[in-house]
C-alpha cells in the first residue's frame, strides 16, 4: 500500500476524549458531546469486529489494532452505513448500504468505542450522495468489496487480510466515496479504495494542515470542508473478542 505521511507533527487538537459515565449508553454519550450529525467510527467486539481491528493493524505504526471496525454517517439519529457484515439479505438490491436506527448502537458492551467527527456541517449533502451509491452499483460496487472480506473474516483458506491487497474496508469505502462525491477527501495520504476506519482516523488526527488549507478551496455545489473537529470515547482499547447473548428468538448455539 503507497501511503502518504502528513507533514503535521503534532496531533488534532479538536478531537476530544469523553470518557463514558458509569453505565451510559452510547446515544447518551453522543447527547452528550453536542454533536448531532457527523461520520461515525464504531469499535465493535464480537469475533468479526475483533478481526477487523486486527487487520488494520498495518494502519498505525505501533501495529496495534484499531479502536474501530465500522464507519458510518451519523444523520438524524440514523446511520448510513455497510453495517455489520452479517446482515446480508438486501445486500444486492440496495449496493450494499444499509440504515440503521442509532438505537441498534447503543449497548457499549457490543461497542465499547465510539467517536463522531466532523468534516462538515453539511452532512445532509453527504447522505445524499450515499443514497445515490445505494442505487448506482456503477459509482462502487459494494457487494464485490464484501465478498473478500466475508471469506478473510470467516477464515476461508485463501482469503487472507484484503488491506494488504489494497481492498478497503467496504463500510469505510462507502463514507469515503460520498464524501469524495460532496468535494471532500477525506484520507488524502491514500487512495479511496484502500481505505478503512482507522485510515479515517489518522487524518482526522494528523492532516490537520491539509484540512485547513481545503477550506479555502471549495468548489461550487460542493460542500465546505472544516478541519476536522469531535469527541470519541475508547472504553476497549486493547482488541479482545467478547461472546455476546444471542438475540431474543435465536437458536442456542450447540456446543
Amino acid at each position: 500500500m503507497e501511503v502518504r505521511h502528513s507533514p503535521d507533527e503534532h496531533a488534532n487538537a479538536e478531537l476530544k476524549q469523553l470518557p463514558a459515565r458509569r453505565d451510559e449508553g452510547n446515544v447518551a454519550w453522543l447527547r452528550r458531546t453536542g454533536i448531532r450529525e457527523g461520520l461515525l467510527l464504531v469499535g465493535g467486539s464480537s469475533v468479526i469486529e475483533f478481526r477487523i481491528r486486527v487487520a488494520q493493524s498495518r494502519f498505525r505504526q505501533d501495529l496495534l489494532p484499531s479502536f474501530w471496525s465500522m464507519a458510518g454517517l451519523l444523520v438524524r439519529s440514523r446511520v448510513y452505513t455497510v453495517a455489520d457484515l452479517r446482515r446480508l439479505d438486501r445486500v444486492p438490491e440496495d449496493n450494499g448500504v444499509q440504515r440503521i436506527p442509532l438505537r441498534e448502537l447503543d449497548d457499549p458492551r457490543v461497542y465499547p468505542n465510539l467517536a463522531i467527527l466532523q468534516f462538515t456541517r453539511q452532512n445532509r449533502l453527504v447522505r445524499d450522495k450515499i443514497e445515490h451509491i445505494a442505487q448506482q452499483r456503477g459509482i462502487v460496487d459494494i457487494p464485490a468489496l464484501i465478498v473478500p472480506w466475508l471469506g478473510f473474516l470467516w477464515g476461508v483458506p485463501g482469503y487472507d487480510n484484503p488491506l494488504a491487497q489494497g481492498k478497503g474496508l467496504p463500510s469505510a469505502i462507502l463514507i469515503e466515496t460520498a464524501f469524495g462525491m460532496a468535494g471532500i477527501d477525506l484520507t488524502p495520504g491514500l487512495a479511496s479504495l484502500a481505505t478503512c476506519p482507522e485510515a479515517i482516523w489518522q487524518a482526522a488526527k494528523w492532516w490537520t494542515s491539509y484540512y485547513a488549507t481545503s477550506t479555502q478551496d471549495t468548489a461550487k455545489g460542493a460542500a465546505t470542508s472544516l478541519r476536522p473537529v469531535g469527541a470519541f470515547v475508547c472504553r476497549q482499547p486493547a482488541a479482545f473478542a467478547v461472546e455476546h447473548p444471542a438475540p431474543r428468538g435465536a437458536r442456542p448455539r450447540a456446543s
